[in-house]
């Protein structure tokens, strides 16, 4: 039910979206102080015609579309973090160099720059806001993080103009270069991503090891992970294929695990099931590999039908018998609008043989979740669907199969040793 689900005011007490909130006030508060001056500026002190100001106007609408393009197809690849960091270092230098415009075609190259680099800046805003609200609350949300930037412009455009009134325009344009830089740099260490972004540079670009345990020409080796903590995990709520995104520990849990994995092995491929924790788990492990996360419904988690979003004790209000039968007889059960665990088992088995099969001789990464991974190891040992909850499948969790002449091998199971870090 969406009364489950983390609303936008909840949000705030999450850093990471707060911290977002925040520095989006700060740089509408940066943009406001000299944007609204920029064409009083070159009607007065540059003195151009409303031909000038029109042409000024079209360059805008015409340099972001390209911008849009390139940067939407950047913003795929590399994230809307990245995206918007880069853009928001850039876009500081335009209003530094309004102030010494002189002539008209001065501003038209500045104005071609700055509506490229604000087309991206846009668009990775506008994804980065969807990926930092759940769906279900995510009006709320959006109203929020408006409000915030609401303030900002408000407030930024009244320090503009009485600036530009008591001092002219250059010290307007200056400080608000100051501000939008500002509120870039962060956002890059604060937001991207959230409080852990500095070790994660480092760790990014550093030199990948020399050496890291290869397979023969015959085996694949699996990485098989479950994602980071969500809100719902730390709630103690169903999430099956409900979507709620990774809350700061399950971040931090992403990182830990990604750093674990890629001090032993260089995957060539990064799989994940399409939920967005899942996927974000799987992209710590995949951007500094330059790899880009391939999404398989085969690797969703269980549907839990009616149960989504509840707790463990409003479920046991209204269906006790089958939470009964879930608890203690599993391979027997079915969840009321959801699925039984040999339907799971079945796609979960089939999708990570496609997987070892494509890939023979390399090693690759598969991120799922509680349920699938623990029947893709049940089936994958040849175990009986009943013995569903003695295997142990904790959050970042990974476990390290191979898969030779047809066979899979278990070599470590539910390993959490890189979580001691993070409190985990």
């Amino acid at each position: 039910p969406a009364s489950a689900a983390p609303r936008g005011w909840q949000l705030l007490k999450q850093r990471s979206f707060l911290a977002f909130c925040l520095t989006a006030g700060l740089w509408n508060f940066g943009v406001q102080i000299a944007s609204p001056f920029f064409t009083v500026y070159l009607v007065d002190q540059v003195h151009v015609s409303s031909t000038v100001v029109a042409i000024v106007a079209a360059i805008s609408s015409l340099a972001a579309l390209p911008g849009q393009r390139i940067f939407g197809s950047l913003n795929d690849h590399r994230g809307a973090r990245w995206v918007q960091r880069i853009t928001g270092l850039i876009i500081p230098l335009v209003p530094a160099v309004w102030g010494f415009i002189t002539q008209p075609w001065q501003a038209y190259t500045v104005e071609a720059i700055s509506a490229f680099v604000w087309a991206g800046y846009n668009l990775a805003a506008f994804n980065l806001l969807l990926e930092m609200t759940p769906a279900t609350g995510r009006p709320t949300a959006v109203a929020v993080y408006r409000a915030l930037s609401g303030i900002g412009m408000t407030l930024g455009a009244a320090v503009g103009g009485w600036i530009a009134q008591q001092y002219g325009y250059r010290p307007v344009f200056l400080l608000s270069a100051a501000g939008r830089l500002l509120a870039a740099v962060a956002f890059s260490l604060v937001v991207a991503q959230a409080i852990t972004w500095p070790r994660r540079l480092r760790f990014k670009f550093r030199r990948p090891p020399r050496r890291y345990e290869e397979v023969d020409s015959m085996t694949t080796r699996i990485i098989l992970s479950r994602h980071g903590r969500t809100i719902w995990n730390h709630e103690g709520r169903f999430r099956g294929q409900a979507d709620p995104p990774l809350d700061e520990v399950g971040l931090q849990q992403a990182e830990a695990a990604a750093r674990a994995i890629l001090a032993r092995w260089r995957p060539e491929a990064v799989y994940c099931s399409p939920l967005r924790r899942a996927r974000q788990t799987a992209e710590a492990v995949a951007k500094p590999l330059g790899l880009t996360v391939r999404p398989l419904s085969g690797l969703l988690d269980i549907g839990y039908g009616e149960w989504a979003g509840l707790t463990l004790d409003e479920v046991r209000a209204r269906w006790p018998d089958a939470l009964d039968k879930w608890l203690h007889h599993p391979a027997a059960a079915r969840i009321p609008g959801g699925e039984t665990l040999d339907e799971v088992r079945q796609r979960g088995v089939e999708t990570l043989r496609e997987i070892a099969q494509l890939h023979q001789g390399q090693t690759v990464v598969a991120v799922g979740h509680t349920v699938i991974n623990r029947l893709i190891l049940l089936g994958i040992l040849e175990i009986d669907t009943k013995h569903f909850w003695h295997l142990g499948q904790d959050v970042a969790a990974i476990n390290v199969l191979t898969y030779k002449n047809g066979a899979f091998t278990l070599l470590k199971l539910n390993d959490t040793h890189h979580l001691e870090e993070t409190g985990g």
